[in-house]
């Protein structure tokens, strides 16, 4: 057998091609004559892994990634080689999956009523509503306040959508606005339909006096949307808005500012009186796709059909018998703070919810439209890859999805607060604490599922079957899940609180009463 000296350079780098990052890190200490070789043709090699990791699509780009070939999932455009870029993308995934560090920051330290939480990272944007009215529009990097609807104009706690340089929120009456930033703006394509009304004009002028130092971050009225029917929900995942009242979706593109499409009888109408006389909607959360409607109600979760308006599947609140059910577990019920991995366990059937009326609190998909995370109200989540197996009846909904209980410890009771979805990976507050899950953390080649991960990381590790349960079926979703918590962030009567979650490829932000933290943390 030849050595490595003997081998033909061209063929060692095709051999090297194929080894992780984590793997050529060692590689090069084999020999010299293996570190002389990397080191002499290290553009190549670093690309070669940066192709392998999935850190960019495909091997045609000489250079690394600039600003107009950069991937969302990876915005590291400044990188002055394929080592630097390579370094910085697996430093990012170790972080996410808790193998790394977290560093905070606090933003509206002067205005901390925040409400809702809208980013953009790629123009340094952070857009808020508050308790109190208003929005701010404040710079990432500087913390500046670059811009502001006032108090007297915007309603109090505002719910806020954002994207691709649209901005939308509500009034109290229903009707929705909708803001433009100004770099985007040209009066000579603002749409014909739903034209902004004279409170949104007057409201722009006093804007645009009181910053006149600058142009960064300001917004001008796009347009004004009304419905004819109270609206209780609604979510914009660009270029579409789903608006939602009793029983009625409402579909609007939002750069012609034109609805497009009524789904009518969307959802059961059905109230919940909370005892106080006035019976309201139980619809908590929509969102939507190129080709599904996503509703949460008090009793399931349902999926319509964007084509034909039908119902194409239905998801109840109560548990699934027969479901794979995951749990994050203690090992030890004395050290609160010792985090085991997850595990699969052989759980008895399900029993009766300890909440009276468990609910979906929230439903999100992903950005292609294939996969479905939901978060209940009893502290469950369940995940669902590629639903559209379920759809076409290729496998019943129990088989498909995976269902974590996020309970820790074990026998106590916790609500879910808040839920967020974005690049693969999952965010999740309920008053135990604040989790992200990955959903395949194989995919990068960054967790080896042999290895356990450190007691001193803040990774819970990836599913694992304990010794009682039987191996997780194949056709379950998302079984390379892994999880890490965020720490210090574990004050239930804080958490409870929480009024917004929002994940981006690189931050994760939220909001957090630091006063009421200190003053319980003193107590």
């Amino acid at each position: 057998m030849p050595t490595l000296q003997e081998l033909p350079v061209e063929l060692l780098l095709v051999i090297i091609a194929y080894l992780p990052l984590q793997s050529l890190h060692r590689f090069r200490r084999v020999s010299k004559f293996v570190d002389n070789v990397i080191h002499g043709n290290e553009e190549l090699v670093y690309r070669q892994a940066a192709s392998l990791h999935a850190y960019v699509d495909g091997l045609d780009s000489v250079d690394p990634p600039r600003a107009e070939r950069r991937s969302p999932t990876y915005p590291f455009t400044d990188a002055t080689s394929w080592k630097q870029y390579c370094q910085l993308c697996l430093d990012l995934n170790r972080n996410w999956v808790g193998q790394g560090s977290a560093t905070p920051r606090t933003y509206c330290v002067q205005n901390a009523d925040v409400h809702r939480i809208k980013v953009d990272e790629e123009r340094g944007l952070l857009f808020t509503s508050h308790e109190t009215g208003g929005i701010i529009v404040t710079d990432l990097i500087s913390g500046e306040i670059l811009w502001t609807l006032p108090e007297n104009y915007v309603r109090t706690h505002a719910h806020l959508e954002y994207e691709n340089g649209y901005l939308i929120f509500d009034r109290f009456d229903s009707d929705k606005e909708v803001w433009r930033l100004a770099a985007d703006f040209h009066p000579s394509q603002t749409p014909p339909n739903a034209s902004p009304d004279s409170p949104q004009r007057v409201a722009s002028l006093f804007a645009e006096a009181r910053y006149s130092n600058t142009s960064h971050g300001h917004l001008k009225p796009w347009a004004l949307l009304t419905t004819t029917q109270p609206t209780f929900a609604y979510r914009f995942s660009y270029p579409t808005l789903i608006v939602m009242s009793m029983d009625t979706a409402y579909l609007w593109d939002i750069p012609s500012a034109t609805l497009t499409q009524t789904i009518r009888d969307a959802e059961e109408p059905f109230t919940h009186n909370d005892g106080d006389g006035d019976e309201r909607s139980t619809i908590s959360y929509v969102d939507v796709s190129a080709h599904h409607l996503f509703i949460c109600g008090w009793h399931e979760l349902r999926i319509i059909n964007r084509s034909n308006g039908t119902l194409a599947m239905r998801i109840p609140s109560q548990p699934i018998f027969a479901i794979t059910r995951i749990l994050l577990s203690h090992e030890r019920r004395d050290a609160p703070m010792v985090i085991v991995p997850l595990k699969a366990q052989a759980l008895p059937p399900p029993q009766p919810s300890a909440l009276p009326f468990p609910s979906f609190v929230a439903a999100h998909v992903s950005r292609c439209g294939r996969h479905l995370v939901a978060m209940l109200a009893d502290n469950r989540l369940l995940l669902v890859e590629n639903f559209e197996r379920v759809i076409r009846g290729e496998l019943r909904i129990a088989e498909a999805a995976l269902e974590v209980n996020i309970a820790l410890p074990v026998n106590a009771i916790f609500i879910s607060v808040y839920l967020a979805y974005e690049f693969g990976r999952v965010g999740v507050v309920t008053t135990s604490g604040v989790y992200i899950f990955t959903l395949d953390a194989t995919e990068h080649l960054l967790i080896d599922p042999a290895i356990p991960p450190s007691r001193n990381s803040l990774s819970l590790g990836l599913i694992r079957p304990s010794p009682a349960a039987e191996s997780i079926p194949p056709q379950t979703s998302f079984r390379n899940l892994a999880a890490a918590y965020l720490p210090r962030l574990r004050n239930k009567h804080v958490l409870v609180n929480l009024s917004c979650l929002q994940m981006t490829a690189t931050r994760l932000y939220l909001t957090w009463d630091r006063r009421r933290a200190d003053i319980l943390e003193q107590a």
